[in-house]
């Protein structure tokens, strides 16, 4: 597992921080991620939402496969989002927002980090799936080039799935 030192923080915004996770987060990433993913109970199948919402052991279990980093308010972590390597890519997993928090740049701010981290990682790529309802996020995909890729239907416990990437050039 990789963990930023704290001085290597970096202010996105007079507001909040973006950072490399620390176990030491991973109760309020967990905490994040069932308040997100409980926002989409009528959009989302049942099966699906629990899968993104990690118990705090999960959630350390998740930290050593993956990559996490986090946006913070003074001591709270108010933003996430999860990278995972592979095969020469970088998938962006797990991206959430507190609600009373979005609109600030900090999904932006996220995506941002994960572009640098691929990058740093010699990834010759970023992909990542999302429901079509998740609109506020893929406009943030698209602000920083994503393109759609793919579409399955009925592919998570009969929720369709959209694909999208961005190529990385060297």
């Amino acid at each position: 597992m990789q963990i930023m030192r704290d001085n290597d923080s970096k202010p996105t915004n007079a507001a909040f921080l973006t950072r490399r996770a620390k176990v030491a987060d991973a109760n309020q990433i967990s905490a994040l991620y069932k308040r997100v993913w409980d926002e989409y109970e009528k959009l989302m199948p049942r099966e699906l939402r629990e899968s993104r919402q990690p118990s705090v052991d999960e959630m350390r279990e998740w930290m050593k496969r993956e990559t996490y980093i986090v946006a913070a308010m003074g001591s709270e972590v108010v933003g996430v989002v999860g990278c995972r390597l592979m095969h020469g890519t970088c998938q962006l997993t797990h991206m959430a927002v507190d609600k009373p928090h979005r609109g600030l740049g900090i999904g932006t701010a996220l995506v941002k980090e994960v572009i640098e981290f691929a990058r740093s990682k010699k990834s010759h790529k970023i992909w990542l799936d999302t429901a079509p309802f998740m609109e506020e996020a893929i406009s943030i995909y698209m602000k920083f080039g994503f393109r759609k890729s793919g579409y399955m239907s009925k592919h998570f416990w009969g929720l369709d799935i959209e694909f999208y990437e961005l190529i990385l050039t060297p």
